[in-house]
Formats: C-alpha cells, structure tokens, sequence
C-alpha cells in the first residue's frame, strides 16, 4: 500500500508507456471505495484512451502566469511550444487566460500538505500502525521510541513544522487561511474549465538534469494548482533536449474529464510514438530483471 503525504491532496497516480496502459487499470480502480473515504460514485468504469477527437472544438487556456515565468528553462519553452503548435495545426482554439490567484497555488499547496502530513501520521505510534519499539517503559516512552527509530529526517521535520502551523496560536494565519484561499482558487479555475476543455502547460519548468539543484516549490509551479482544484491531470513526454532528457507537458481538465484528457494523449502518442526516452524491448527488459532478480 501507500501512505499519502496529503490526505486532500494527494492521490494514487499511473504511470505508463502509452495512454492505453493508463487507462486500463484507471478504468478498474475508478469508483467507490468502502473503505476509502476520499473515493468517490462513478459510472464510467471503461476508461480507456481513444484517438477520435473534433480538434477543432477544443479550447484551450494557458494561464498568463506559467508564460510569464521567468525560470523556464528554454529547451522545456521549445518544446512547449512545439506542442501548442500541433494543437493549432489540428484546429484548436488556444487563449491565454488571467488566473492572478495561481501565484499563491505553491504557498497553499505547502501549508496544507504540511499540516496534513503532521496531523496523519499521529496515527503512527507503535500500537495501531507500523514499527513498534517497546522497551516496556510506557507509553510515553513506546511513542517517543517508535515515532524516533520509525521516521527519517525528512518526515519529522515535516511533522514539526506541520504542527507549528496547526498550532493554537499559528493556525488562523496560516493554516485556515490557505484552505479559504484554496476556495478562491477552486472557483477561479471551475470558471476557466466552463469555457475550455483544458489547461496547458509544461510539468516541470527545468530539465531533469537540473531538477535536485532547484527548490521543491519551484519544481512544482505548474502542477500544484491541480492539486488544489478538483483536476484531473495527465502528463505526456513532448519531445527530448539536445542531451536526451524528456520533456513533459501537462493536460489539465475538470473533476472526472479523465477519458477527454486521455483521448488527447492517445492522439498525440499516435504522431509522436517514443515522444519521451523510448522503452526497451520489453523482452529485454524482463530478461534483465530476471538474472538480477528483481
């Protein structure tokens, strides 16, 4: 299984080769789960990806603030470029729209996340969950020993400043007000997505090469707000630097538009086979596994 950082936040995400690998497993996940609260009802289960699109009613918004973005690097310009203009030639209609509130997706995303992690992994302390280091000492001692031995560097930091936010005299100024501009930022973008299909834009606004020199928030300039915004969000490889890095570029729609954004992807995969670093020979690949034994 997999424990989530952020319960509001984050979701269970696929990985694939083509659109098709995503969304046979999405088609058998989607829907209710008893016991996964945060699940939700949902009629479509054949959600697979199909290449039939009318382009030429699709409407596309790029936020005014991703163009202006100064840290993006120019291969990953170049290539987003490259995408918008096949969405042209295909006839789509593409507007750059104003979304002011996008500038603080990054600070609420972190507030949130901060909290959130703090506050779920209460539930980690040597009797219900996980790791337990028991010294028969008491309880005090069993939470302090496990949360000690079972959490690294990374997660109690996290957790100490989670905890901050959330505390009494902390919280009305952070915490609560990121989830009432969270609100703000859910009605700006549902008013983009009752006029356009989707929202375009690079994932990452640096190469892969770059990416453990930046900072976290950075990387997560472009993607953060569908985190926020009941979005549905798919990225496909759009094209490789002179160096051989991929390059992603984002599809964004509303709650439950993922065939519409799938359909999309196929379409792009079908011109642009191995738009990314291409896989090997699958053969190859599970032969490899085997003799090391993976």
């Amino acid at each position: 299984g997999v424990v989530g950082v952020s319960s509001s936040i984050d979701q269970v995400g696929l990985f694939g080769h083509t659109p098709d690998d995503i969304g046979i497993p999405l088609g058998i996940m989607c829907g209710k789960d008893s016991y996964d609260e945060m699940s939700v009802t949902c009629d479509e289960k054949n959600v697979t990806a199909y290449a039939d699109r009318d382009f030429k009613k699709l409407k596309i918004a790029i936020p005014k603030q991703f163009c202006e973005y100064n840290n993006t690097d120019k291969e990953v310009r170049s290539v987003f470029e490259s995408v918008k203009k096949w969405f042209k030639e295909k006839g789509a209609i593409i507007d750059v729209v104003d979304i002011p509130i996008l500038k603080a997706a990054n600070a609420i995303c972190t507030i949130i996340s901060l909290a959130e992690f703090a506050s779920g992994l209460n539930r980690f302390d040597g009797i219900r969950y996980g790791t337990r280091i028991d010294k028969d000492e008491g309880y005090s001692a069993l939470y302090k020993e496990t949360r000690t031995a079972g959490f690294g560097a990374t997660v109690k930091r996290s957790i100490v400043m989670g905890n901050y936010l959330l505390s009494e005299e902390f919280s009305n100024d952070s915490y609560k007000k990121a989830k009432r501009v969270r609100v703000l930022l859910e009605q700006e973008v549902a008013k983009i997505y009752k006029n356009y299909d989707i929202i375009l834009s690079p994932t990452k606004p640096v190469l892969a090469a770059d990416s453990s020199q930046k900072n976290k928030d950075e990387m997560n300039c472009f993607t953060s707000f569908a985190n926020l915004s009941r979005t549905a969000a798919i990225t496909i490889p759009a094209g490789t630097t002179k160096d051989g890095f991929s390059v992603g570029v984002q599809f964004a729609g509303s709650m439950y538009s993922e065939k519409k954004l799938l359909s999309l992807a196929q379409a792009w995969d079908k011109e642009h086979p191995n738009g990314g670093v291409p896989l090997q020979d699958e053969t190859s690949v599970f032969s490899t596994a085997l003799k090391e034994g993976n």
